[in-house]
Formats: C-alpha cells, structure tokens, sequence
C-alpha cells in the first residue's frame, strides 16, 4: 500500500500556484471594474437629480442657476457619495434683468444671489468617498479636474454645450438658457488626479456624457 502512495512533484505544485495566481489576477481586475461600473451609476443619479431641480426652477423663474441647495436638490447622501457634484469654478453671472423679473416672482436672493460662485453645500457638493480611501473633498480639485468652464453658454453663437464641460448660460435669451453640471471622482489607483479622475456631465437638453472614464 505504501508503495503505491505518492505526493505531488514541486513541478506540479509550482503550476497549481501559478495557475490559482492567474486565476485569482483576473478576478482582481474584474472586480475592480464592476466596483468602478457600479459607481459611475452613481454620478448618473445625482446628475439626472439636478437635472430635474434645475428644470423645475426653470419653470419657476424662467433662468437656469447654480444655487442647487436652494433648489431643493439632493445629492447622494454625503457619507455615500464617491463623486463630487455641481458647478465648480464658476460664477452665475445671470443677466441682472432676468434675475430682478424672478426675484420679483418670489426668488429669495439671500439664497439664491445672482452671482453665486463655487461654494461647498450650495453650489457644490464633495465627495467623501473614493478609491482606496481617496475622494475628491476640495473645491480646488473638483475645479481642476474640469479643464474648460464657462458662465456665458449660448447654444446659438457658442461655446455650446458640446465644446465646455461645465458652466451655466446668463439666461438672456433663450439660447441663452443653458447649463452644464459634472460629476467627478475618484474610481482608480492609476486615475487619482483631478486630471485623470473619472468625470461625466449633463446639459439642460438632457444629454450625459462621459468626459473621461477614469479606470
């Protein structure tokens, strides 16, 4: 009987534990990227919310602002959220005439001023959360992971919506009526900069889009 038994060779052995290592690679990465799939829902949430409170004040006031806070709107909650939301870098410089009409429709300008520019909580919310413990919780890098900005978007006589990332039109004129908002995180070990970091956008005609992927 003792004859007959035998042990594994440590050829055999050093292939077993090569080929769990492969396996157990590839796993790694899958994971990584439905962890990162699974986030970028996330941003598509919290910018289809703002899209729908900045609609809703449209109505309202007939102008588009930055003052998201006031409008009611709710981003994911704080503890949660991996990807800084709003207007970062930007002042709303809507058009003095068309704000003086809202504000004589009931606009509050203590909470909702003409010229808000990037502030945490109002204009602005950061991310807590993030790859490895990372997140985008700065004005200054939410700001610089958007290279170009604009308080002046016309979808007649540009920029339009297609060539800025985010900013927020005077409200003058009709073509005047535009925004863009963007959604920025942290969702990579090789992406963990403003500049490389994940971002996606939406635009008042509804329109997301995928700026960088970001993993």
């Amino acid at each position: 009987m003792k004859k007959n038994q035998r042990g594994f060779t440590l050829v055999e052995v050093m292939v077993s534990v090569a080929i769990i290592g492969v396996l157990a690679s590839v796993s790694v990465s899958s994971f990584k990227k439905y962890r990162a799939k699974s986030k970028i829902a996330e941003a598509k949430i919290m910018l289809a919310g703002l899209y729908t409170a900045e609609m809703m004040f449209l109505n309202e006031f007939d102008l588009f602002s930055n003052c998201l806070d006031y409008m009611g709107y709710e981003p994911i909650e704080a503890k949660n959220r991996s990807f800084a939301v709003g207007f970062p870098g930007l002042s709303a410089n809507i058009n003095t005439n068309v704000y003086n009409s809202a504000v004589a429709d009931n606009l509050v300008p203590a909470n909702c001023p003409r010229n808000l520019g990037a502030v945490e909580n109002k204009s602005v919310f950061l991310a807590v959360d993030g790859y490895a413990g990372q997140a985008m919780d700065s004005l200054s890098e939410f700001s610089s992971s958007i290279s170009v900005n604009s308080n002046s978007l016309n979808k007649i006589s540009g920029p339009t919506a297609d060539d800025v990332q985010v900013g927020l039109g005077t409200s003058l004129t009709d073509g005047e009526k535009e925004f863009v908002a963007a959604a920025a995180g942290y969702l990579s070990g090789q992406h963990n900069t403003p500049e490389t970091c994940t971002l996606y956008t939406i635009d008042s005609g509804k329109r997301i889009r995928q700026i960088r992927p970001g993993f």
